[in-house]
Formats: C-alpha cells, sequence, structure tokens
C-alpha cells in the first residue's frame, strides 16, 4: 500500500474516532424507565400510553393492560382468566361477588395485580400501606381459594392489597395444579379457612 494513501486513511480514521469521542454519552446510554409514572407496568417493564389501559367492566378476559376506574368495583361472577392481563387499582378496589371468589385462573392464564397508586407511609412509627385492595365478601365453602385460585396458570402481585378471602381451603390465594403465585410486593392480610 502507498505510503500516502496509507496516511490518509489513518488521519481519516483518527479524525472520525475524535468526532465520535466528542459525541454527548447520553446518545449511547440505556434508556431509563420512570417507575414512579402512573402508567408503568411492572409485568411488561415499560410505561404505556393513556391509550393502551382500558377501564376494566369486571367482565371482559382478553388479553390486555386494565385499571378500575370506579372507586368499588362489585364483580356480579367469579371471572376465569384464560389470557394475559394486567390490572391496575389505581387505588380503587375490586369486591367479590358474595360468597365467591375473585378470581379463577386457568392453565393458559396469568393474572397481574398492581397498584399505581400504592404508598407506605409511617403513623406512630407504624409503617402503613395504602393501596387498592381485591377484597373477600362472604365463605366461599365450596371448593378451594377464598379470593384467588391459581388453577394451573400464574398469578402475580406487584402491589396492592388482597383482604377477606375466607374459604373451606386456602384464604386469599390457593395454588393447585402446578399454579405459580409470585408476589413482589404489595400485602395479603385476614385470609381465613
Amino acid at each position: 500500500m502507498d505510503s500516502k494513501l496509507f496516511k490518509k486513511l489513518f488521519s481519516m480514521l483518527i479524525v472520525l474516532a475524535m468526532v465520535l469521542s466528542m459525541c454527548p454519552t447520553i446518545v449511547f446510554a440505556e434508556t431509563v424507565v420512570d417507575t414512579t409514572d402512573p402508567n408503568y407496568c411492572p409485568h411488561c417493564k415499560k410505561v404505556l400510553s393513556d391509550e393502551e389501559w382500558i377501564a376494566w367492566d369486571g367482565t371482559t378476559i382478553a388479553t390486555g393492560h386494565y385499571y378500575i376506574a370506579q372507586n368499588e368495583l362489585a364483580l356480579t361472577a367469579t371471572p376465569t382468566v384464560s389470557k394475559d392481563m394486567v390490572i391496575n387499582l389505581r387505588g380503587n378496589n375490586i369486591k367479590a361477588k358474595a360468597n365467591a371468589r375473585a378470581f379463577d385462573i386457568s392453565a393458559e392464564g396469568t393474572l397481574t395485580i398492581m397498584d399505581s397508586t400504592a404508598t407506605t407511609t409511617v403513623e406512630n412509627g407504624i409503617a402503613v400501606y395504602n393501596s387498592g385492595v381485591v377484597q373477600g365478601n362472604g365463605y366461599f365453602e365450596s371448593s378451594y381459594g377464598g379470593l384467588i385460585q391459581v388453577n394451573g396458570g400464574t398469578f402475580k402481585l406487584y402491589s396492592g392489597t388482597l383482604a377477606d378471602g375466607y374459604a373451606k381451603n386456602g384464604g386469599n390465594i390457593y395454588a393447585r395444579s402446578s399454579g405459580k403465585v409470585y408476589i413482589y410486593d404489595g400485602l395479603v392480610q385476614n385470609g381465613k379457612t
């Protein structure tokens, strides 16, 4: 190779390296996701647009991201989750139908409960968890899982509260047939058998 050509190519390479080194490092930085954004979904690990969240009516079972729009959503039946559903309580409550569980999760289903408004405060030296609640409504005698039965599917709790599940077997959550339960954060309380 000609030494003049080599010097020109080497000079251009040096100039290119210098230009790239002057680029702001933010160009190459990893995107930071704001986990405090009310539209952040921990299941997807991203912030969703308002249009991607759908108000849940208590009966729709379809893959998607849902939120509870009213202060308390009273279920009229026990939904069987057979899709991949994320429900954001947003500080509101879901109340099970009287003497029935709130959710059945089938082998094909994944239910994720979260509350983007959940906070922990300290009152008189005691930590108090404030969030929306999935709440039982009476004694469910005929089967397992007073609040949530995971029948081969997957249940994930990222935030929010599960309370007052009351059943013959398995208070708040009952997993069977290789059902999986993951509790990352939140509160499970007052379940009884």
